[in-house]
């Protein structure tokens, strides 16, 4: 399946999850699109559904998740095992499929997975990367047909599938890129998929 036929579920699921603010008049923009490899990893985390949205959104369990200190949980049962140490909301599903929404950290394929997490093995593959700079809020999160447009521009266009057919999809908050702004009060978001 190319990007030019992206699933439309798929689509609509993250839109839907992204809390589209309206990308034609969005503060956000994409400044830098590229290709990337990724080793084969674990990611760990925790797995949400359509019946965990809180208005709407996911956004409310990433405050669960600093407040609780899930990632430290997982920092400290994999020492030299992160992969960048970028925490990341991990997308996974298809048409006809449930989709699911992953909060955790990727890892070396033979971490850990503390007692109340769970995991998702992946694959070494090609990633398309777009970054997305614009203040924190709805039109950063809502730029996900603007990502695929820009992907197939430069010429990536292949998704890549799980053994069950789950197309991965992924935000990556990177340190410095998202947690510390510029002068603007901008921060970059990663955002990718990966392809075959």
């Amino acid at each position: 399946m190319t990007l030019d036929s992206a699933p439309g579920a798929m689509v609509d699921w993250w839109q839907h999850t992204a809390r589209r603010g309206g990308e034609e008049n969005s503060m956000a923009e994409i400044i830098r699109t590229y290709r990337e490899e990724l080793p084969r990893a674990r990611f760990v985390g925790r797995r949400y559904t359509e019946s965990d949205r809180v208005n709407g959104s996911f956004a409310a369990h990433w405050g669960t998740w600093f407040g609780n200190g899930w990632f430290d949980v997982i920092e400290k049962a994999n020492p030299g095992r992160l992969l960048d140490g970028s925490y990341v909301g991990l997308m996974l599903g298809d048409e006809g499929m449930d989709c699911s929404y992953w909060i955790g950290i990727l890892c070396a394929e033979d971490a850990a997975v503390p007692e109340g997490f769970a995991a998702v093995e992946l694959p070494a593959a090609a990633a398309a990367v777009c970054w997305i700079r614009g203040p924190e809020g709805p039109e950063l999160y809502g730029m996900h047909d603007a990502c695929v447009r820009a992907m197939r521009e430069a010429g990536m266009a292949d998704w890549y599938r799980l053994p069950d057919g789950s197309l991965i999809f992924f935000e990556r908050y990177s340190c410095p890129r998202f947690t510390t702004p510029d002068e603007q009060g901008r921060v970059i978001l990663d955002y990718g998929a990966c392809l075959a």
